[in-house]
């Protein structure tokens, strides 16, 4: 067996006799292709592709192994990259745990975090999931949370998907710090306890491209702020308290935003 290291970085690419002469020479100056030992030797044979085997795990992925297999042995789903860096986690239906968190929060490579009806996601898990330097999509739907995981989340460094809903303790006061620190763009506080008073105080200049505020309680004041955000794409208002001509009056306004109430196709 022939072995050559160096061609391309983390790669190995074997070359054994599989019933080729091993006089036959090997072309080092291609790392994705050699000659195939069913072909004559001859100077125009033409190269065939071969595997050249697998990206081996990454410096950061062998600190995780142990983390990751700990959390899928937990039921909780870990995805990863091709370098086995832990990516995404989802779990549903169940308590997560503190030591499954803190794990959660050790995977400092993870951009999606995906918790739907834990009935022990709290202000504490936010606070810890909010230092992952990566973390881009963040949704825990059906947890304790209440208002003051906002100031954990507007520290996030990289955070720009947000889904909060269904979450009866949260009335969206400490939104407004984190929109003002504009890099929000997707907000789903549908099924919380959100208020017109508080949406008045959300700041009009910030990143935000869809907002999801279904079966809250809002109105007339809700809809005359949220109108006046250039940025947006996509609003859901579904059985949100805000009257149909608000409705119509807004989407007259900001013709190049989908405001949808489910009265009416928008």
């Amino acid at each position: 067996m022939i072995v050559l290291s160096g061609l391309v970085p983390g790669l190995v690419v074997c070359s054994c006799g599989c019933g080729a002469d091993s006089s036959d020479p090997v072309d080092v100056r291609s790392s994705s292709a050699v000659a195939s030992p069913s072909q004559p030797a001859s100077s125009d044979r033409l190269a065939s592709p071969v595997a050249v085997g697998e990206l081996l795990p990454s410096p950061k992925a062998r600190e995780q192994a142990r983390a990751i297999q700990s959390l899928r042995a937990a039921g909780i789903v870990v995805e990863t990259n091709g370098v086995e860096e832990a990516v995404l986690a989802s779990f549903e239906d169940g308590a997560i745990g503190v030591s499954n968190g803190r794990k959660l929060a050790g995977l400092e490579t993870l951009e999606t975090i995906q918790l739907w009806n834990c009935p022990d996601a709290d202000d504490g898990l936010v606070e810890l999931l909010s230092g992952l330097a990566s973390l881009r999509v963040l949704a825990i739907r059906g947890g304790r949370l209440t208002d003051a995981c906002f100031d954990s989340l507007s520290l996030s460094p990289a955070l720009e998907s947000l889904n909060l809903g269904n979450s009866a303790g949260l009335t969206g006061d400490g939104v407004a710090g984190l929109l003002g620190r504009g890099r929000i763009k997707r907000l789903y506080l549908d099924r919380t306890a959100l208020s017109d008073s508080v949406v008045e105080g959300w700041p009009v200049t910030n990143s935000l491209e869809m907002l999801n505020v279904n079966h809250t309680r809002l109105g007339t004041k809700s809809a005359l702020r949220l109108r006046e955000f250039a940025g947006l794409k996509s609003v859901f208002a579904v059985e949100a308290g805000i009257a149909a001509g608000e409705v119509a009056t807004w989407r007259v306004a900001r013709p190049e935003c989908l405001i949808y109430d489910g009265r009416e196709r928008p």
